[in-house]
């Protein structure tokens, strides 16, 4: 059996499930996803960082991302940088 749906019904529709599957990332009429993705480099590319630091970086910034309502979904680096992604929940 069809059923004729309005458009105006379809999109509320569309808007309800949108909604009601991001509850947590929406303003009053807006829907957001925040992904951050960020290189820190060292001055002129010096090779300091090593194991311990980037141990000890990964525990400082995991600590900001759930300060901020964030998930840290990558990190790792190399001897003089830094990559981590993080997203808004």
């Amino acid at each position: 059996m069809l059923v004729a749906i309005g458009t105006d019904t379809l999109v509320a529709l569309y808007y309800y499930i949108l909604f009601s599957a991001m509850s947590d990332n929406r303003g009053d009429r807006c829907l957001y996803s925040l992904t951050i993705d960020l290189v820190l480099v060292t001055k002129y590319r010096k090779k300091i960082i090593d194991k311990g630091i980037l141990q000890r970086l990964q525990e400082i910034v995991a600590n900001t991302c759930e300060q901020w309502s964030s998930t840290l979904t990558d990190f790792n680096g190399e001897s003089h940088h830094v990559h981590l992604v993080a997203i808004s929940k």
